[in-house]
């Protein structure tokens, strides 16, 4: 990571979410680093992992595909 890089975030997670929602997810992130830490937002670099559902196995082994969740992934 080059400089002005300081800080390394990657964030694994289901597809499906807006482009919208991610950028406030961004914005948020450095928010709180900077309020929490007093890090500076430029020094930030964060990536998003997206997989579809279908590469995730999870409870017991289930593809993610298969199960229902109690909350909306495509936001």
């Amino acid at each position: 990571m080059k400089p002005p890089y300081e800080i390394l975030i990657e964030i694994i997670l289901f597809s499906g979410r807006t482009d919208r929602a991610k950028a406030d997810l961004y914005k948020k992130i450095v928010e709180k680093l900077g309020a929490r830490h007093s890090i500076k937002g430029e020094t930030v670099f964060i990536i998003l992992n997206e997989q579809p559902k279908e590469n995730w196995g999870i409870r017991g082994g289930k593809p993610a595909l298969e199960i229902n969740f109690d909350f909306d992934i495509e936001i």
